[in-house]
């Protein structure tokens, strides 16, 4: 007696091969399309507290967190010394900012006004959704701070400005650590901005710091790395 076995044909094993594919298909599709809504999220985020910004100066007459006046309103605040600049200081006017806005009702969430511990002398300790506002990346927080044109080690053609910093926040420090590809910063500078890592309001850290986002120190010739996948940027966000 004979026994018939039985297998796949080529026909039966075409489709399978093309149903495997298109499940794959849907999956890579559908996270690219969760990454760019996270990516559109971040570019709405900026825009909102920019404009949040300059409706608190409106009001208030002052900046927040470095309002010297702050506890006439918000009793449950601090007060900043009112020079202009969002100072990752003792007086924690980097993380009053976020307090100061939520406390006007111009952003949503509550937020502690204060560092959390370690860090910069205990002054810049980011907890992201409690002293600063989260992302919808995950682990992605905003940092609002100065630079007084003394760091050109992380920024390029640094200026006296205040600016949001967007990464996640290693422990005990702020957020500055990478959060997206180069790609993906320059695409967000290209909507909110001219494209250009080295001019304008749009940004990442020097080469130095980060060298798989940005291709040299320089502050001419830099450029975004967009030939990789490699979670290795920050965002820099200037304000005037």
């Amino acid at each position: 007696m004979t026994r018939s076995q039985k297998g796949f044909t080529l026909i039966e094993l075409s489709i399978v091969l093309v149903v495997i594919g298109l499940i794959v298909g849907g999956v890579l599709v559908g996270r690219e399309m969760i990454r760019a809504a996270e990516l559109r999220s971040v570019m709405s985020d900026i825009t909102q507290f920019e404009t949040s910004i300059n409706t608190f100066k409106i009001k208030y007459n002052c900046l927040p967190g470095d309002c010297s006046t702050a506890t006439d309103f918000f009793s449950t605040s601090g007060n900043g010394d009112n020079d202009g600049l969002v100072e990752m200081n003792n007086s924690y006017e980097a993380y009053r900012f976020w307090q100061h806005l939520a406390l006007a009702g111009m952003i949503p969430g509550e937020y502690s006004g204060v560092s959390g511990s370690g860090g910069c002398g205990n002054k810049c300790a980011s907890l992201t959704g409690t002293n600063v506002p989260a992302s919808k990346i995950t682990n992605g927080g905003y940092m609002a701070l100065s630079e007084l044109n003394n760091n050109p080690t992380y920024y390029y053609n640094d200026r006296y400005s205040n600016l949001f910093l967007f990464g996640v926040a290693p422990t005990s420090w702020y957020n500055y650590g990478p959060i997206l590809t180069g790609a993906e910063v320059k695409g967000i500078d290209e909507k909110m901005d001219d494209g250009l890592l080295i001019s304008g309001k749009v940004s990442s850290w020097k080469s130095s710091s980060q060298p798989n986002c940005t291709s040299s120190t320089s502050d001419t010739t830099a450029q975004y790395v967009v030939n990789n996948s490699l979670i290795s940027c920050n965002l820099v966000y200037w304000l005037k």
